[in-house]
């Protein structure tokens, strides 16, 4: 959040530079150079303005930092999320499992000696269901086990083992499939709110 704010910044300050620029240029009537400066900055804007993920801050203030930091890693990425403004959950649950399911992607991707890793992530929202699929590249060397606790496991870690102990608390379901080459990541968590009221 703290880049985020950084980025922001940033983002203003370029944009304040360009308009005095083009004022300057207006009060000059210099129409084709003011014409080019508006054309500049008009591609700088849509080249870095802050697209939200979702509408949740901290959440999309996660899902945008793993983002930077796969791209960073030479990771192809690709995000489909359509999420409702409001769900049933609390904020920390959704953001612990996408850090450490994202964690676990990206360390899977670094790890996978692939030319081309990869990392996609569909989030969508269906009758009190929140389903979350995740595939990345891995190595075929590292067999998947659904075992392994080890914390520097370039597959598991502690990362999956958090999110399989928060699913069976919210009565959902996770599955891990190994494909060889890629890795599966299935998720599937209730979000009624009466449903958790009803259980206490």
């Amino acid at each position: 959040m703290k880049r985020n704010r950084e980025r922001a910044q940033e983002f203003q300050t370029e944009i304040f530079g360009h308009l005095k620029i083009l004022r300057e240029q207006l009060k000059r009537e210099d129409i084709p150079q003011a014409s080019r400066e508006m054309e500049q900055l008009s591609d700088y804007f849509e080249k870095v303005r802050m697209r939200p993920i979702a509408s949740d801050s901290l959440l999309n203030a996660i899902l945008q930092d793993r983002k930077e930091l796969a791209e960073k890693n030479h990771i192809l990425t690709n995000y489909q999320i359509l999420l409702p403004e409001e769900i049933g959950l609390p904020h920390s649950v959704l953001s612990t499992i996408f850090f450490n399911l994202l964690d676990n992607g990206i360390e899977s991707c670094i790890n996978s000696g692939v030319n081309e890793p990869f990392l996609t992530l569909k989030v969508h929202y269906n009758t009190n269901f929140l389903h979350i699929n995740m595939e990345n590249s891995k190595s075929p060397d590292i067999i998947f086990d659904g075992k392994t606790t080890k914390p520097d496991s370039a597959l598991h870690g502690y990362g999956l083992a958090i999110i399989e102990e928060l699913t069976d608390k919210y009565n959902g379901s996770c599955e891990w499939i190994d494909k060889g080459n890629t890795f599966q990541s299935l998720i599937m968590l209730h979000t009624d709110i009466s449903y958790y009221k009803d259980r206490r």
